[in-house]
């Protein structure tokens, strides 16, 4: 009876046409890319700056791709970086580049304002004389004056960068905008100055990208803005004297990659997982498919806190997946694990030490 619920179900779906929606495979508007990993290298503060006792200064440089695929009528016009420490004891102290602004002329704008007056006196005579001699006389006096003056102001300016902490200067944002002195395609240097406690041995940084684009409106007459998908990415940021820091890091890097590729490997199985319909409830009562698995499984696994052993999406995952997934979460808290150890001769006590 209950083999015969399961193709009676089948059946009626097969003939009304339900089936997984295809999902297009179109790439992003605009696609962000950076390293996995960055090395922090020492570095001295002026002299004029004090540094507690206990702590040095690090600097990061992180170098942020931006591929732009939109079409003319819709083109980026703003992106916003913002990059923030997990630890507590990391404070940003200095960041490149700074503000800046930029003329869209070349030199100051030249002005000039003119003012003319005029003054003119008429004077008329007229008479007769016992009607035989008629006659007039008429004189003009005028004046003109002109005033030029000619001054020179400065150009208007336009942000080409913009820059500044973040969250009580545990982080640091950067806002690019498009002007005709500065594309927004390609690569681009961000510099980071730490102050770090002198047993730091690195951190994971977060990087949130935002975009957004102008379009024109209905009827091509006014530009629009819209806000892109944000997209964002960790990296493994380690001091560059700590080889075993250096090799943690390199391990989170290639959790994760190889995370993101199981993830595309098995996306048309998820998809197929996620009938948004009421047959899937149906067929899901009668165990033909297996439960719907959310679509942000990807995003908790990667900056969650899950534990991947008992999440009940992770653990409805194919194997393959669920595997990357254990390996991921393992890495990343042996990294974490690592850089908030007080020094080396502490990992080999807290069992982090790599053979």
């Amino acid at each position: 009876m209950h083999s015969t619920l399961k193709l009676n179900a089948l059946l009626f779906a097969a003939i009304v046409g339900v089936s997984s929606p295809a999902v297009a495979s179109h790439p992003a508007s605009i696609q962000f890319d950076l390293s996995p990993v960055a090395p922090a290298q020492p570095v001295a503060p002026n002299e004029d700056v004090f540094v507690p006792p206990g702590y040095r200064w690090v600097r990061v440089r992180l170098d942020i791709s931006s591929l732009i695929n939109t079409a003319e009528q819709s083109k980026p016009h703003e992106f916003v970086y913002r990059i923030q420490c997990s630890s507590p004891d990391s404070r940003v102290v200095d960041y490149s580049p700074r503000t800046q602004l930029s003329a869209s002329t070349v030199g100051g704008i030249r002005v000039e304002q003119s003012d003319e007056k005029s003054k003119s006196l008429g004077l008329a005579l007229k008479g007769s004389y016992l009607n035989l001699v008629d006659g007039s006389s008429g004189a003009d006096l005028g004046s003109k004056v002109c005033n030029k003056t000619t001054f020179e102001k400065a150009a208007p300016q336009e942000i080409l960068f913009a820059s500044g902490t973040i969250a009580r200067g545990q982080g640091v944002y950067f806002k690019l905008r498009a002007t005709p002195a500065q594309v927004l395609d390609g690569q681009k240097p961000f510099t980071i100055t730490l102050q770090v406690p002198d047993s730091w041995r690195g951190d994971l940084m977060s990087v949130h990208l935002d975009a957004t684009e102008s379009h024109r409106s209905f009827g091509g007459l006014e530009r629009e803005s819209s806000a892109a998908s944000p997209v964002r990415f960790q990296v493994a940021v380690y001091d560059q004297a700590d080889d075993i820091a250096r090799r943690w890091a390199w391990q989170l890097a290639e959790a994760e990659q190889r995370l993101r590729e199981a993830s595309t490997r098995y996306a048309s199985s998820i998809r197929e997982r996620s009938l948004p319909t009421i047959f899937h409830h149906v067929a899901a009562a009668l165990d033909v498919i297996e439960p719907r698995i959310s679509e942000d499984w990807m995003q908790r696994a990667l900056y969650g806190s899950i534990d991947p052993y008992f999440d009940k999406q992770i653990r409805q995952l194919p194997v393959a997946v669920k595997v990357a997934v254990l390996d991921y979460v393992d890495a990343k808290t042996n990294f974490e694990g690592l850089v908030r150890s007080a020094s080396i001769s502490q990992e080999a006590h807290s069992g982090l030490a790599v053979n």
